[in-house]
Parts: C-alpha cells; sequence; structure tokens
C-alpha cells in the first residue's frame, strides 16, 4: 500500500505541475516519447504546436545538459533520471536549437550511457508494462531572455502532452 500510495504522489504532483500550462495558448510547446522496449533508449519528440518559432536551449552545453528528466514507475515504484550536472565540455557556451511553428525536434536519449543519475537499483532497461514520464524545464535566466529561449516546463507521458509556459 505504501508503494501505491508514493506512486500516486509523483502522478499527481507532475501531472499537476504539467497540467497548469493549458491556460496559456501562445508558444505550446508539447512533448511526445517513442520508447523503446528492453533497451534503455527515449526518443523525445518537441513538438512546437504554437504560431511562432521557439528556441531550446541545445543539450550539447551546460545551459541545456540537465533540463531534460525522467521517471520510470515500475509495479508502482517510481525511479528518477536525470543527468549529471558535474559534466564536463570541452568547449562550453550557450547555444540553442530552433522549432518551427508547427514543426517537431527529437531528441535521443539511452539512460544507460553513464551521464544519469539514478538509484543503483533502478532499471537497466524499460520494458512495455513500465511507465515513463519526462519532463523538459527551461528557468528564466537572463541567458534565456537574452537568446529569446523558451521557458516553461513540458511533460510528455507515455504519448499524453501536458505543457506549462
Amino acid at each position: 500500500m505504501h508503494t501505491l500510495y508514493r506512486y500516486f504522489i509523483v502522478f499527481t504532483v507532475v501531472f499537476t505541475l504539467c497540467t497548469i500550462a493549458h491556460t496559456q495558448p501562445a508558444n505550446m510547446l508539447d512533448i511526445t516519447l517513442n520508447v523503446s522496449p528492453h533497451s534503455a533508449r527515449i526518443i523525445v519528440h518537441f513538438n512546437n504546436k504554437g504560431s511562432t518559432p521557439l528556441r531550446l536551449w541545445g543539450d550539447g552545453n551546460s545551459w541545456g545538459w540537465d533540463n531534460v528528466r525522467f521517471i520510470i514507475i515500475r509495479n508502482n515504484v517510481p525511479f528518477y533520471f536525470r543527468r549529471n550536472p558535474d559534466e564536463m565540455f570541452t568547449r562550453n557556451g550557450p547555444g540553442y536549437d530552433e522549432v518551427g511553428k508547427l514543426k517537431s525536434l527529437d531528441r535521443a536519449f539511452d539512460l544507460s550511457d553513464g551521464s544519469w543519475i539514478t538509484s543503483k537499483n533502478a532499471p537497466k532497461e524499460i520494458l512495455r508494462s513500465d511507465t515513463v514520464i519526462c519532463t523538459y524545464a527551461i528557468n528564466s535566466t537572463p541567458a534565456a531572455a537574452k537568446y529569446d529561449v523558451w521557458i516553461g516546463t513540458a511533460c510528455g507521458v507515455n504519448g499524453l502532452l501536458y505543457a506549462n509556459q
């Protein structure tokens, strides 16, 4: 029962965080996921549903490296994955990708590539029965304002769409 309660709390927090956005129609960013069962690979599709292009921090620099988080729920137990914030870059500067209006940007992630922080007993591969939640968040910073980068939180839950700007 305790595990089911934790699952309920995690899902409620993520659902609440991600559904607030539907009150803000401009520059809607949606996320969909393609999960490869029996591997740790996830393709995240960043879908611009708005009428103007969006800029998202690239994930090859410190501005965008730790913006994507994953939760895998297996047998009602959540496992959290976030990128190691201590990653070293040989050349680091703010970089972004632009997503045209009504276009998508795809990014592939491998949760087994060694760049993720998680618990020792976290799954090494994703099963069809697992629930996968992805959150993408960019905070308001002077750099985000300077480069006109999208600010907000968007979530995808096994194909369900939520966004918060």
